[in-house]
């Protein structure tokens, strides 16, 4: 086997290795009328066609691989890895910072998973009836349904890693895949904190519920101070009325001496 440049003579073959492998209405890359948009590297054995890595330059620095194909007496025997090592390999000696690849869950089960994972790609986020929603006429052979019920995860490799980024996103589920640190503004400050979105939530909860009883706890000690200012406001007017009393023998109140007590 060896894996060699798109040659047109494969034109039809991997036209029909595409309708073979997912059937008649998917979504066929017609890569021999597209030169000027997919690249395809061929893998072939005996000047005959038995798989191959089709990709697209998504912008100036992403390779995006549309699909990786086998005919089905090929596949699981390393050629689906040998296909995208070889890419991986050229992909380095350009100026490409990332690869991207769209992977089919099938009720539940991922066959590419281990295969991306074992070349370094990180899922990123995944999107249940993917492709039914964009193709809503089209059977899949896989799930056996139309619309197809297969579940799309996305990965990334990076192949030269920024220094770091900033993210906006109301994705809770994606940035919990993607960030490693948490800035939050709020009322009074900037916070910073390691971690991903779902651990800066638990402590965010724990530093909530903590305020939350310091103020409770508060406004107890002020309703405690309110009645015992009370308290002692009606004791210190009681002792004041009594300077103008007299005792039982009918002598005056030493009223300085009174009023000494009631101020205090």
């Amino acid at each position: 086997m060896q894996i060699v440049n798109y040659k047109e003579k494969y034109k039809n073959d991997l036209d029909y290795l595409q309708i073979e492998q997912w059937g008649e209405g998917a979504n066929i890359e017609d890569v021999g009328n597209n030169l000027d948009k997919y690249n395809a590297r061929i893998a072939e054995e005996d000047d005959k066609l038995i798989g191959a890595l089709v990709w697209h330059k998504e912008d100036e620095k992403t390779c995006f691989i549309d699909y990786i194909i086998l005919r089905p007496n090929y596949q699981k025997k390393g050629y689906g890895t040998d296909l995208l090592s070889d890419l991986l390999s050229s992909l380095n000696k350009e100026q490409f910072d990332k690869v991207e690849c769209e992977a089919i869950d099938v009720l539940g089960h991922c066959n590419a998973k281990k295969l991306l994972e074992s070349f370094g790609f990180e899922e990123q986020y995944s999107v249940a009836s993917y492709w039914g929603e964009k193709y809503p006429d089209y059977y899949c052979k896989d799930c056996g349904s139309k619309p197809c019920r297969c579940t799309m995860h996305k990965y990334i490799k990076y192949l030269k890693r920024k220094s770091g980024f900033i993210l906006v996103s109301h994705d809770r589920n994606f940035l919990d895949k993607v960030v490693d640190h948490i800035i939050s503004i709020n009322n009074t400050n900037i916070d910073i904190q390691k971690g991903n979105y779902s651990s800066w939530q638990e402590n965010k909860q724990r530093q909530d519920n903590f305020e939350l009883m310091q103020n409770e706890k508060l406004m107890k000690d002020i309703r405690h101070l309110e009645v015992a200012a009370k308290n002692t406001a009606n004791w210190s007017d009681k002792i004041e009325k009594s300077k103008f009393n007299t005792d039982n023998s009918g002598s005056s109140i030493d009223r300085g001496y009174v009023g000494h007590r009631s101020a205090k």
